[in-house]
């Protein structure tokens, strides 16, 4: 596993695997390969997971549309094993971690709890279950 090569110049790890280098700290300079340490269970430099070191995170922490399952860590450990990864689905009318709505469920909002000055009416979910249609509210 490289660790330090050309395509990661402008990264901060490269800058951080580099200026080790230059402490002669670990050989790392112009695409040098580092010892591949992937799979000892550690997360070494250069790692975002390894094995079931996952650093602490799961399918609902990692960003995306994802809010349950299992995560694993890639046999590369420089990516995420999203295939246990249960996905938010917008539109089932079942409201999930990263959505505001979905359909019929307001998550028991109306016109009038959402404290912009309606006085009733008829609450909706826009389409993309992140924003409210309150075209149906009135005042």
């Amino acid at each position: 596993m490289r660790v330090c090569d050309g395509n990661r110049m402008l990264s901060l790890l490269y800058f951080c695997c580099c200026f080790a280098a230059v402490a002669d700290l670990v050989a790392c300079s112009g695409g040098q390969d580092s010892p591949d340490l992937c799979g000892n269970g550690q997360l070494d430099v250069g790692e975002l997971c390894d094995g079931t070191h996952l650093n602490g995170e799961g399918c609902g922490s990692i960003g995306g549309a994802f809010y349950a399952g299992t995560l694993a860590c890639d046999p590369g450990c420089d990516d995420w094993d999203l295939t246990q990864c249960i996905a938010s689905e917008c539109g089932n009318n079942l409201r999930e971690t990263w959505e505001l709505c979905d359909g019929s469920d307001l998550d028991g909002n109306d016109c009038t709890t959402l404290n912009w000055g309606f006085a009733g009416g008829t609450l909706a979910c826009n389409a993309n279950c992140g924003v409210w249609d309150t075209t149906g509210c009135t005042y």
